[in-house]
């Protein structure tokens, strides 16, 4: 008679782990599936980021070449002036 009674509690006791694995199971695939998604987005916005720098770049490597060009003419009116 003991032998069926412990046998019953090992058994209760696995089911009752058996369903706290499974539920652990299903909170890391979650877990994980946000992780996913949120690794998705940040590499998004790293690319976005990356090309508008890049165009920022661009843009004042543009500028910085308008304005020695707009120095040079001045420079170069002054000695007109002289």
């Amino acid at each position: 008679m003991q032998c069926v009674c412990a046998c019953v509690c090992c058994s209760s006791k696995l089911e009752a782990d058996v369903k706290r694995l499974k539920s652990e199971l299903q909170s890391s695939r979650c877990l994980e599936q946000e992780l996913r998604s949120q690794i998705a987005s940040l590499s998004f916005s790293d690319r976005t980021t990356k090309s508008e720098l890049y165009q920022l770049r661009q843009e004042n490597d543009s500028l910085q070449s308008k304005c020695v060009a707009s120095q040079l003419r001045w420079h170069a009116v002054c000695r007109l002036h002289v």
